[in-house]
């Protein structure tokens, strides 16, 4: 009985975890403008690791036809784009300067991820509370 409500609570958290990831992709994918950037430099930061974290510096024109600077929340270990290349960006006019830039992994990794999980664990809790009745 224990371990049915211990797998029936995971089931419920990883649908949670589920919806939260698929709204924030589903706004960056269909909400937000999708617009070309220009990468203008690096921001640096020290990782833990003794390593470096690039964030891509971007500027793009807003709604309004002005221009934006901002730093990409999206780190890396290398500087795998050039400065001065043209990225497609997700552009909130609410929040100009928090600018993701739209890739594979960010948008749909964590959802496919939690969509396996979700299925596993309510398909484990959908059978053993059937076992009980």
């Amino acid at each position: 009985m224990t371990a049915v409500i211990v797998l029936t609570v995971f089931s419920i958290a990883f649908l949670v975890l589920f919806l939260m990831f698929s709204w924030r992709s589903y706004k960056r994918l269909f909400l937000n403008r999708h617009i070309n950037a220009e990468i203008v430099r690096y921001y640096c930061e020290k990782d833990s690791d003794s390593g470096m974290n690039y964030c891509p510096v971007l500027r793009f024109k807003d709604v309004n036809d002005q221009w934006v600077i901002a730093i990409s929340p999206d780190s890396m270990s290398q500087k795998t784009l050039t400065i001065g290349s043209v990225v497609t960006v997700s552009y909130d006019p609410l929040r100009p300067k928090h600018t993701p830039m739209l890739s594979w992994t960010d948008n749909y990794l964590p959802q496919f991820v939690l969509a396996i999980f979700t299925t596993v664990t309510t398909w484990g809790a959908m059978v053993n509370w059937l076992r009980l009745i």
